[in-house]
Parts: structure tokens; C-alpha cells; sequence
């Protein structure tokens, strides 16, 4: 289990990192910022990306969720861009917030099967 939530945090500081560049093609990364990740949406509706900084933009628990879930939605559509990772662990930090449990535990436990899916002991970001 310590191993899991050790990959798991080293993925996702590797996957942040790499996220936070390649959205460098708009600025979405503090809640005020929200109209910015908005446009960046609608001008590119099936970029997972832009639904990601929505999420983390947005202010309500429930929208941020919703977001969440288009981002990988969108992200399994293209694979290339898969963000299932960072979603589904803000997903579970979502739902650990909102004291709904199992919803977070299932989110950790599918986070933590992206992580485990490897090639090389590597986890598979495709970033």
C-alpha cells in the first residue's frame, strides 16, 4: 500500500509538472483564471487538457467533479493526452473533502491502476 501511495505521489508530482507546460498555451492555474480556462474550452472542446484546469479552477465541489470526469472522458478518446491520472486523484481528494468515501476510494484505487499500468517500471504518463 505504501508503495502504491509513494507512486502515486511521484506520478503525480512528474504529471503536474509536465501539465502545468503544456498548458502553457493559456494561463489556468489560479481560481480567478476561470473565464481564461472557460474560452480554452470552447475554442477546443475535445482537449481533456482544458477541462482539467476547469476543474481546478472551478470554486464548487460538484462542478469540479463534473469537470474532472469530461477530462477523461475526452482523455480515453486520445490517448495521447490521457489525464486520468491527475483526475481521478483530485476526483478522490474531491470526495474525501465532501466525506463521500467510497466514491474517493474508488477513485484512489482506479488512480492507482493508471499509475501501476507500466512499461519498463515506468509509470505510463503520456506527457
Amino acid at each position: 500500500m505504501l508503495k502504491t501511495l509513494t507512486l502515486l505521489l511521484a506520478t503525480f508530482l512528474l504529471t503536474t509538472s509536465a501539465l502545468a507546460q503544456s498548458a502553457s498555451q493559456t494561463t489556468c492555474t489560479k481560481e480567478e483564471q476561470f473565464p481564461a480556462c472557460a474560452r480554452w474550452a470552447k475554442d477546443e472542446p475535445t482537449n481533456p487538457l482544458a477541462y482539467l484546469w476547469l476543474g481546478h479552477t472551478a470554486k464548487d465541489p460538484n462542478t469540479k467533479l463534473a469537470y474532472y470526469a469530461r477530462a477523461i472522458e475526452l482523455g480515453k478518446m486520445d490517448k495521447k493526452n490521457s489525464v486520468d491520472l491527475v483526475a481521478l486523484f483530485f476526483m478522490g481528494k474531491i470526495h474525501t473533502e465532501l466525506k463521500d468515501y467510497d466514491a474517493a476510494i474508488a477513485d484512489y484505487d482506479r488512480c492507482a491502476q493508471v499509475a501501476n499500468h507500466t512499461k519498463d517500471g515506468n509509470p505510463s504518463v503520456p506527457y
